[in-house]
Order: structure tokens, then C-alpha cells, then sequence
């Protein structure tokens, strides 16, 4: 007899497996693990990602599905980094606690033994000879405990300085993209929380730029990973190169980035969007080691402006629904949701 628990997860399980089969997806244990938590509404970030892509009816390809799992399920590694560092911080500041706490004590019965010398030499049946003696030993230990103390505290400022950086590295490398060396997604999504509560508070604009290159899987069938790998980075350079101030470019993931434009309205988001376009059809993809011209690299551009109060999420679609005619009309151009001059 299953106990409650065990029914819902049995459901869980049922209703992944069942959108495996609705979908055509390999029913691996990877991708049991995406349908899964999806279903159980345990990740609200995985839920939004899929709704958008099933609304749009993308469909969940091998490139895809390693995305998702990569993105929902890999992180954890990150952040078990940055705990683990932060951990090892926190047991270096509590020896630091420690040695000072010893070196109070010893400062306490120092202070003591003058107290105590003090007050029998004020005796003249008191010979002095064991009274000096002893000050002196005194002396010499609460030395060596100060040359310790300074010492360990030594040792450890430098552990805490290497493992503030190693902290600062793991944090990172966890905001960036592997590849391109920009922004990842997980940067950009807390960055896009961050802009939209400003813009919440201030009322100023905030454009949001979702940037897929045309014919990318040309590139890769052709030409092979090796070649497609490094026109995303070009296409992560150029964007780099076209963006200025509080504008932040990030790879969305796969073939897609985006660039998110606080304080800019949606008619100069569309010229950002443009400048963007054309700088593109200035480069060219040669290989490197034959130099033979392989391509034009094209890209398509779909704008957004955050309403006020929307959900994340929904901007995201619209941005992604322009996108998507962009590339039904044609391909190399930008489009905005809703169209400047609406």
C-alpha cells in the first residue's frame, strides 16, 4: 500500500514519463531527471524555461535537452564550490578566534604573576632571588605565546587571503560562460532580477535583446563543433564590442545570447538591435588553419520592454516570440514586441 509520499511521486514519475513520450525524447536517465522535476514543481526556474520553449514549440533535440540539464542540474557543483570555500574561511577565522582566546589566557596569568611579585616583594622576609626567577620564566613564556600568537595569526591572514580568492575564482567561473568567457545564464538571470526591481522602483525603461545565429547548425554539420565553437565566440566578441555602460551580453544558452539594455527605450533598443546586425555583416568566419573563407555570420535580433510588474518569464517569451519572426520574415533583421511607433 503506498502512503501518501510515494502516490505523489509515483505521479510525478507517470506524468514525466508520459510527456517523454508526447514529445519524442530519449527516456535516458538525464532527461527523466529534467521531466521529473518539472512535473514536481520543485525548481520554479526549470518550469518557466520549459513553458516558455513549449510555447513557442521549440522542439527538445539532444542539444537542447543537454542545455537543460546542464544549466538545472550541473550548477550544484558551483555552488557546492562556494560553500565548501566559504566553509574552510569560516574554520581559518575560528582558529583565528582561538588563538587569540589562548593568548588571553596567557595575558590573564601574566598579569597575575606581576600582581602577585609585586605584592610579595613589598615583604623584606620575602627573598627576592625565586621572585625574580620566576618573573623572569613568566616573562619569557607569555614572549613565546606573543611570538606564537603572531605567528599563527600570520598563517592565517595568508590562508584567508588564498581562500578569499579561490572563493572569488569559484564565483566567477560560476557566472561564466565556459566557452565564450562572457556571462552565463545564471548571471544574467540574477542581473535581470536585479534591473527589473530597479526599473520597478525608478520607472525607467528596460530593453531586453534575445540574439540567435541565423544557420548555426550549417556551421556544425559542415564544418564540425570545432568551427562552431569558435563562431560563438565571435559572436560573443562582436557583441562585447557593441555594447557600452550598464549594458550586460550573456550566452542564453546554444546558439542564443542576450543583451540587456537598463534605461533605454524601445526605439533606441531597436538601434542597438541594428548596430548589432550590421556589425555582423562585417565578419567572417575563415578557418584557421587552411585561411579559406567559410562563411558570413548573420544574426537574428528579438526586442522586448519590461512592463511593469510582467513576470520575467513573460518578457522573456515576448522577446523570444519576436524572435521568432524575425526569423520566419527572413532572418538577418530585428524585430521588437511590441513594434516601435504601437
Amino acid at each position: 500500500m503506498l502512503d501518501d509520499a510515494e502516490r505523489i511521486a509515483t505521479n510525478y514519475a507517470q506524468a514525466a514519463m508520459a510527456t517523454i513520450a508526447r514529445l519524442g525524447i530519449p527516456p535516458t536517465p538525464q532527461n527523466y531527471a529534467v521531466w521529473y522535476e518539472y512535473h514536481d514543481g520543485s525548481n520554479p526556474d526549470l518550469q518557466r524555461t520549459i513553458d516558455v520553449l513549449l510555447s513557442n514549440h521549440r522542439e527538445f533535440d539532444e542539444a537542447l535537452l543537454d542545455e537543460l540539464y546542464e544549466r538545472f542540474f550541473t550548477a550544484g557543483k558551483d555552488h557546492q564550490a562556494v560553500r565548501e570555500t566559504a566553509r574552510r574561511v569560516q574554520e581559518t577565522l575560528r582558529e583565528v578566534v582561538d588563538a587569540v582566546g589562548d593568548a588571553g589566557v596567557g595575558a590573564s596569568r601574566y598579569g597575575a604573576t606581576l600582581r602577585d611579585v609585586s605584592g610579595q616583594m613589598q615583604s623584606p622576609q620575602v627573598p627576592l632571588a625565586p621572585l625574580v626567577a620566576r618573573l623572569i620564566e613568566e616573562t619569557n613564556e607569555m614572549s613565546r605565546r606573543s611570538q606564537h600568537l603572531g605567528y599563527r595569526l600570520d598563517q592565517s591572514a595568508r590562508r584567508i587571503e588564498v581562500l578569499k580568492t579561490n572563493l572569488d575564482d569559484v564565483r566567477r567561473q560560476a557566472m561564466t560562460d565556459g566557452l565564450t568567457g562572457i556571462a552565463n545564464r545564471r548571471f544574467f538571470d540574477a542581473v535581470l532580477r536585479e534591473q527589473a526591481s530597479n526599473a520597478m522602483e525608478t520607472g525607467d525603461d528596460l530593453c531586453l535583446l534575445l540574439i540567435d545565429i541565423d544557420h548555426f547548425k550549417k556551421f556544425n554539420d559542415t564544418w564540425g563543433h570545432q568551427t562552431g565553437d569558435e563562431v560563438l565566440k565571435l559572436v560573443a566578441k562582436t557583441l562585447v564590442d557593441n555594447i557600452k555602460g550598464q549594458d550586460v551580453v550573456a550566452r542564453f544558452g546554444g546558439e542564443e545570447f542576450v543583451v540587456l539594455l537598463p534605461k533605454t527605450s524601445l526605439s533606441a533598443s531597436v538601434m542597438v538591435g541594428n548596430t548589432i546586425r550590421t556589425a555582423f555583416e562585417k565578419r567572417r568566419v575563415v578557418d584557421k588553419e587552411s585561411k579559406r573563407m567559410i562563411g558570413d555570420i548573420t544574426v537574428s535580433i528579438g526586442i522586448a520592454r519590461y512592463e511593469l510588474g510582467e513576470s520575467l518569464a513573460e518578457l522573456v517569451r515576448r522577446a523570444d516570440a519576436a524572435l521568432y519572426r524575425a526569423k520566419n520574415e527572413g532572418r538577418n533583421r530585428v524585430i521588437a514586441d511590441p513594434p516601435t511607433g504601437a
